[in-house]
This record gives structure tokens, sequence and C-alpha cells, in this order.
């Protein structure tokens, strides 16, 4: 969930009410999923999971030009990571 964004004015809630989690351009390790899968456990689960993004996110953006980058050079792995460190 984007930072600018108040989830509990978002969808009319009280604060607490709602389990909410953060990430950089969408991306899931192993904190986010294990954070969801806690969220969605007994005692806790709710009838909705919402993944909520904006558009025109700039960490998304960025990582899909590395992506095409490294699909356009077609190298070795060491020349990918140089790339997405730039």
């Amino acid at each position: 969930m984007d930072s600018r964004v108040t989830p509990e004015l978002l969808f009319d809630q009280g604060i607490g009410d709602l389990f909410a989690t953060r990430t950089v351009g969408a991306v899931l390790d192993d904190a986010l999923v294990g954070s969801m899968g806690f969220a969605v456990s007994s005692p806790y689960s709710g009838p909705l999971l919402v993944i909520l993004g904006h558009t025109a996110c700039g960490a998304v953006t960025g990582t899909l030009k590395a992506v095409e980058k490294i699909q356009r050079t077609r190298s070795s792995p060491e020349k990918w990571m140089a790339l997405l460190n730039k």
C-alpha cells in the first residue's frame, strides 16, 4: 500500500480495524507474505484481502525497465545484476 494512502479513510473504517502492510513497488518478500498470512489466519481472518497500488508507480516502472533491459541483452546473470544495481 502506498504510504500516502490512509486505508482507514479510504475504506471508511476505524483506526485499528484494518490490518495494513506497506511495501515499495508492490514487491513481495518473505516478511510481507508472512504478514499477509498472519492477517488472514484465525482469529484475525477477514472477509477480504485487498492489494492496493497507485498508477504511474516509479518503483514498478523502474523494475519493469530493468527487466526489459535484461531481456534485451540476454547475457550472463552477472550483467543482469549490474543493470539492476545501477
